[in-house]
């Protein structure tokens, strides 16, 4: 893990105007990870779509924490049955 690969969790706050809170309650549901680096907080870069669907989830939309848990999971299946319809279409074509 490189440092360029990081955004600390106090930029996201000043960037996006949202509580450090939020960004912990994120973490403890799973769906950021936040890295700790010389008594900073870190996310990974890779996870700012994710932060940014939930925050406008939270923010915009209203929902509470359980709900974007509820959300997050449901998303994981859709992109999973997404995968798999997409891998049985593959192997489908290989048939014709």
């Amino acid at each position: 893990m490189k440092v360029e690969d990081l955004i600390s969790t106090e930029d996201l706050c000043v960037r996006y105007q949202v509580e450090q809170q939020f960004i912990r309650a994120l973490d403890d549901k799973g769906i950021i990870e936040i890295k700790r680096v010389e008594h900073r907080e870190y996310i990974l870069l890779d996870q700012i779509n994710e932060f940014e669907r939930m925050r406008r989830f939270y923010y915009e939309l209203h929902l509470n924490m359980e709900s974007l848990e509820v959300v997050r999971h449901l998303l994981d299946k859709i992109e999973g049955l997404q995968l798999e319809k997409q891998r049985l279409l593959n192997r489908l074509r290989r048939y014709e």
